[in-house]
């Protein structure tokens, strides 16, 4: 049908896919795409795409580097009212520092992604947030 509007979020979202299915090289190609096709004012896609690209790049142990994305996308989404998108962005880099080795901090951004799932009424991925913060403090 030649739609593209959506194309960005779609190719950032199936970025993540591939990382949770720890295909981060595939998930490095989405995020490019992504990247590729979002507008400055794209939002959704603007973080989306980093999100996942830095968690495919912690994933292959690329720490320096995912940080740098994952930040950024935690910022951008601390812009918007969007608590879940934050949150997940949270979590990416509570990701990111456990692939550093820095559970602490880590621990610290689970905390405060469970509490931003806690504000959007997403109980799923609170109480998904609350079994990884018992993981983490668990050692």
């Amino acid at each position: 049908m030649g739609e593209v509007g959506y194309r960005s979020t779609t190719a950032s979202f199936l970025a993540d896919a591939l990382v949770r299915l720890g295909r981060f090289d595939e998930a490095l190609a989405f995020a490019a795409v992504g990247e590729r096709e979002s507008g400055t004012g794209d939002v959704l896609s603007q973080y989306g795409w980093r999100l996942a690209r830095g968690k495919a790049l912690a994933g292959l142990g690329r720490v320096d580097e995912a940080l740098q994305y994952v930040e950024r996308a935690v910022e951008i989404a601390a812009t918007t009212d969007f608590l879940a998108e934050h949150a997940e962005a949270l979590l990416g880099l509570a990701d990111a520092y456990v692939a550093g080795g820095e559970v602490r901090r880590a621990t610290e951004r689970v905390r405060e992604a469970l509490a931003l799932f806690d504000a959007k009424g997403a109980q799923v991925r609170v109480a998904w947030s609350r079994e990884l913060l018992e993981r983490l403090q668990a050692g």
